[in-house]
């Protein structure tokens, strides 16, 4: 079995939270995944998706306060 991928695991992480988000979860569980898949796309070279992870992460805090 191959070993999963950064990048795999990375876009799984904020997929997660934005489920997590659909289902109405507490916003501090979606925020947890969202630091992780941003160091995770950082070194695999994703500029795009870090992006799109790093506007999420923003918006998150600014909901938490």
């Amino acid at each position: 079995m191959a070993a999963p991928e950064p990048r795999d695991i990375a876009i799984s992480h904020h997929s997660l939270a934005n489920l997590l988000f659909s289902l109405g979860d507490a916003r501090a569980r979606q925020w947890a995944h969202r630091p992780g898949a941003a160091l995770l796309l950082g070194p695999v070279g994703m500029r795009y998706y870090l992006g799109v992870v790093l506007c999420a992460l923003a918006a998150d805090g600014y909901d938490l306060g």
